[in-house]
């Protein structure tokens, strides 16, 4: 897999209909893949929350460089990236985002989410635990932080690991 890049810096906003069916159809799709209808790439799934965080006027780059990227974590990558994309629509005032997945010398296939509208401090909600648990299956991490307005989502994923489910 190539590397993806979309910077969003000339992106104007549309109208809410269209997002609203952009939400829609990311939601469908959503729906699919969490019940085994079909496998969204990790790079479509980047370039479908690229253009939905554009249609929220929105900068927004993502770079996805994951050469050999089993399509298992991949999948699981493209659910994290749905969620991230989520709640930066719902619980942000961002005006600029990044996305980046990568891989390090034998390292860990790493995930990377931030935005800089970083709305208030939230618990209750069921997305991040779902990715936690998703992820933990290939003995993998996720962390968030949170410095001033930024907040950041990085998940990782061993790149030897295989599914305890496996």
């Amino acid at each position: 897999m190539g590397v993806v890049t979309e910077s969003m810096s000339s992106a104007n906003p549309r109208s809410k209909g269209i997002a609203g069916a952009v939400a829609k159809a990311a939601l469908d799709d959503t729906r699919a893949v969490v019940n085994d209808y079909r496998t969204v790439t990790v790079a479509v799934e980047a370039r479908n929350a690229a253009a939905v965080l554009r249609s929220a006027g929105i900068d927004c780059e993502a770079r996805i460089d994951v050469p050999g990227l089993p399509a298992e974590v991949g999948a699981v990558m493209a659910v994290a990236i749905r969620e991230a994309t989520t709640n930066i629509l719902r619980h942000s005032r961002a005006t600029q985002a990044s996305l980046d997945l990568a891989q390090s010398e034998l390292g860990p296939y790493e995930l990377t989410v931030s935005n800089n509208g970083a709305g208030a401090l939230r618990s209750g909600g069921t997305g991040l635990v779902g990715i936690t648990e998703r992820v933990t299956v290939w003995g993998g991490t996720v962390e968030t932080r949170r410095r001033g307005d930024v907040f950041t989502l990085v998940v990782r994923i061993p790149a030897d690991r295989k599914s305890e489910g496996s």
